[in-house]
């Protein structure tokens, strides 16, 4: 769909390179065609709605699709999109800058760890580890009813981003609102940098660490949520520093070997549903 350079036994053949025209290029025998890296794509092109009327989940999903292909960047055109369930792939950019996708409408499936619903998921049970995953800038709204701070469950819920079998993924300067559960879940990953982030109103954990080890939380802000950081049992290597965080239950659940605490600001919050994290421990 237009902007590639396609050759055949490094001769050039002709592809209208116009937005959105197609031609058809037939490999043979067994061939397959890779897309060049650094490509970029616009979920605009394929049918998404930068309004946030329309659910545009199918058209976020055709365009990140084409990470199967090879490295893509995907960058909207800035607006609002309700979007729900989106598979990112391996090698995939997620450029969110002036982008706010809300969670919202009927598509896909959840991930294949945890049956709630996301807005971004990764993961894949079996075959490699997933590597060349980011999340840059732009805001995510979850699915949580306005002034309603305890953890939601069921078919309304969300946990925002949901990283699972992924080397290193990067999530930088997101801000995430309304969570209905996890803003941030980091599953079986071998490393995961939440960086310059700010996480605000979250049913649950700002960022939950699952399994797995080499995780690094800096420089983020987290207001009012129900604990900043969490690990379950033996999560390794963790580093949490620079933080400010604004918490209504334990603002840090430390479990496993090797982890770093430094220079974090930790308060306890007040919630509209008398939540206030007054009695719990700042790091537990």
């Amino acid at each position: 769909t237009g902007g590639h350079s396609v050759t055949f036994g490094g001769n050039p053949v002709t592809v209208d390179t116009t937005a959105g025209a197609s031609t058809l290029v037939e490999v043979w025998p067994g061939g397959s065609v890779t897309y060049p890296g650094g490509h970029t794509l616009d979920p605009v092109t394929f049918g998404a709605d930068p309004s946030g009327v329309g659910e545009s989940s199918s058209a976020f999903q055709q365009a990140m699709d084409r990470a199967i292909a090879g490295p893509i960047t995907i960058k909207p055109t800035p607006g609002t999109y309700r979007v729900r369930n989106l598979r990112v792939r391996a090698n995939t950019t997620l450029d969110l800058s002036g982008v706010t996708l809300v969670y919202g409408g009927t598509h896909g499936t959840t991930g294949p760890v945890e049956t709630v619903p996301t807005i971004i998921w990764s993961g894949q049970a079996g075959g490699d580890r997933e590597d060349g995953i980011a999340i840059l800038g732009g805001t995510l709204v979850g699915g949580r009813p306005a002034g309603v701070f305890a953890e939601v469950s069921g078919p309304t819920s969300d946990d925002t981003i949901y990283l699972w079998r992924a080397n290193a993924p990067r999530i930088v300067g997101v801000t995430i609102r309304d969570a209905g559960q996890d803003a941030v879940t980091f599953d079986d990953c071998s490393g995961g940098v939440v960086d310059r982030c700010t996480i605000i109103d979250s049913g649950d954990a700002g960022v939950d660490l699952r399994s797995g080890g080499g995780y690094t939380i800096t420089s983020s802000t987290f207001q009012r949520v129900r604990d900043a950081v969490a690990a379950k049992p033996n999560v390794t290597d963790v580093l949490i520093a620079d933080c400010v965080m604004s918490t209504f239950a334990a603002a840090i659940v430390a479990h496993g070997r090797s982890w770093a605490i430094q220079r974090n600001r930790i308060t306890a919050a007040s919630t509209p549903d008398l939540l206030l994290g007054s009695t719990a421990s700042a790091i537990r």
